[in-house]
């Protein structure tokens, strides 16, 4: 009896160790959805021979599923499941009745593989074919058409144009194209019943014969075969490119105050071009056409061109030539800018002609220039003699310089920057237009001041060279 109630307590201690573990668990309690239907919900002239699938976005209990199914209101009981049983479809026993509305439903017994019922249930409805097609598609249109003699080569697609709604995998099965002896390969889409071919880069070739064909395995939805082969031909046209820039592609030490200049080929069309040139990234509306609108110039708006500085120009495909709107083959290139702008003088403290300087120590000459400096070269009498030193500031643009000892009182200081004064990029100092003591034009930057006293101003005399880098 003591054996019998172990065992039995055994058994129990099992079930109920099973039973909390269940528990325990994080199983799938998503509900699953309908991903799609097919005939598509409002799909019209729908081939009476057709099948009914519908896609769920996970795998589902396929007879829960299957009953939940109104299958459209007709009868039949062949089912059939596909990608990992996420895929139902059904097959009427018998074709569907010609312009008929159905009306389907999926109703909210259907359930995953984890029995969760799908959310919502999924209702659509489509309508069939009018009466039996049995009129055979023809070709209406194509693009390029037959004949054309300049047709843009590169990916420049060809379009089918089809009287009906066609069987889109046995269309694109019939379609073939050779330029000379060589196939090309490509993609399709479809818009309406047109069939594009994209041509897979480069695509098509330059003044090339190319001959296109579809052939009788073409067939419309209802199964009706074209009747016969359709076939024409097309000869690419020349593409436009840019035969030079300038700056050309790699060039650097291009100055700050440069234009940006493009030749092509052949004329363009001046907007599409224009929408096309990203203006190597630069702001600025003065572009001109010259040369038949072959050639574009672009300034840039003043300060936009940066010294030391790298700039990534580009005209894309969507520039085309103004005959036959033919794609230009894309440009791209670079240069590299340089500080080719002289520096100058903005102002100097004392100022030229001042009479009345203290002759303190604390007195000092200030010179500010347009632009960071990599030398100066001053030249000056300074009487006294004493020695000058100079400190840089504000970005090496201001040169202070102070005496060791008080200026001479009643004294004339003449000063002269001269032209070995050198900017970073060692453009030499531009006195724009100064004038000596006597008044004559000068390749120097000259001015004297007086410390204060009762004589006027002194002789122009200068000494000693001194150069200050910072």
């Amino acid at each position: 009896m003591k054996k019998l109630f172990l065992i039995s307590a055994v058994l129990l201690a099992v079930v109920v160790s099973g039973c909390s573990s269940s528990g325990g668990g994080s199983g799938d309690v998503t509900a699953p959805t309908v991903s799609s239907v097919f005939p598509a919900n409002g799909a019209i002239n729908v081939a009476v021979s057709t099948t009914i699938s519908v896609t769920f976005d996970e795998a589902m209990d396929k007879t829960a599923t299957q009953a939940a199914f109104d299958k459209c209101g007709v009868t039949g009981t062949t089912f059939g499941w596909t990608s990992g049983d996420t895929v139902m479809t059904f097959t009427p026993a018998s074709a569907l009745a010609n312009g008929t509305l159905y009306s389907c439903t999926v109703g909210t017994g259907a359930t995953d593989v984890a029995a969760n019922p799908l959310a919502v249930a999924k209702t659509w409805s489509f309508t069939t074919v009018a009466s039996a097609d049995t009129t055979p598609p023809t070709i209406l249109s194509t693009d390029p058409a037959n004949g054309d003699d300049n047709t843009p080569p590169g990916s420049a697609p060809i379009s089918v144009n089809f009287s009906e709604a066609m069987n889109q995998s046995s269309a694109e099965g019939a379609f073939h194209i050779f330029g000379g002896i060589t196939g090309i390969t490509g993609t399709f889409s479809w818009v309406g019943n047109t069939m594009i071919f994209h041509p897979t880069a480069p695509g098509l070739v330059e003044e090339t014969l190319y001959n296109c064909s579809v052939d009788t395995s073409a067939r419309d939805v209802a199964g009706n075969y074209l009747a016969t082969l359709h076939s024409w031909t097309f000869t690419t046209g020349t593409a436009p490119i840019v035969t030079s820039t300038t700056p050309a592609d790699g060039d650097t030490g291009i100055g700050v105050g440069s234009s940006i200049v493009i030749n092509f080929s052949m004329a363009m069309a001046r907007t599409a071009t224009l929408a096309a040139f990203n203006k190597c990234g630069l702001i600025g509306s003065d572009l001109d056409w010259s040369v038949s609108d072959s050639r574009l110039t672009f300034i840039p708006d003043p300060g936009q061109l940066v010294a030391n500085t790298t700039y990534h120009c580009s005209v894309g495909a969507g520039a085309v030539d103004v005959t036959y709107g033919i794609p230009l083959i894309p440009k791209t290139w670079s240069f590299t800018t340089t500080d080719t702008i002289a520096p100058t003088v903005v102002s100097v403290s004392p100022a030229e002609g001042t009479l009345t300087v203290s002759n303190d120590i604390t007195t000092h000459v200030v010179i500010t220039f347009s632009e960071p400096m990599a030398t100066v070269t001053l030249l000056s009498n300074v009487p006294g003699g004493t020695t000058l030193t100079g400190v840089w500031s504000a970005g090496n643009t201001v040169l202070t310089i102070s005496r060791t000892s008080i200026w001479v009182a009643d004294s004339t200081y003449n000063w002269v920057l001269t032209s070995a004064s050198t900017d970073v990029a060692g453009n030499a100092l531009n006195p724009v237009g100064e004038t000596d003591h006597d008044g004559n034009t000068t390749t120097t930057y000259d001015w004297r001041w007086k410390t204060a006293g009762s004589s006027g101003i002194g002789s122009w005399a200068v000494g000693p060279s001194r150069t200050y880098t910072p």
